[in-house]
């Protein structure tokens, strides 16, 4: 029995068992840079270390204040 560590290689396949997100999703991120996701290259495969899964995800959470909700209209009376 294998205990999972930070350290830990996923393949895309295995990262998207833990983003909502499909692999291609995951291939035009690396492409564009567009999210702060880091990955290794080993020749033409490419792997996500868990614990950077895991911090993006944390770091994507919104908690939404009471400033950011809609506010409610009043009824014409």
């Amino acid at each position: 029995m294998s205990t999972k560590t930070d350290d830990d290689l996923l393949t895309p396949k295995e990262v998207v068992k833990i983003l909502p997100v499909k692999a291609r999703t995951l291939d035009t991120w690396r492409f564009r840079k567009s999210y702060p996701l880091p990955f290794i290259r080993v020749g033409s495969r490419i792997f996500y270390k868990r614990g950077d899964v895991l911090k993006f995800l944390r770091s994507r959470r919104e908690v939404p204040t009471k400033e950011a909700q809609p506010k409610r209209r009043r009824r014409a009376a």
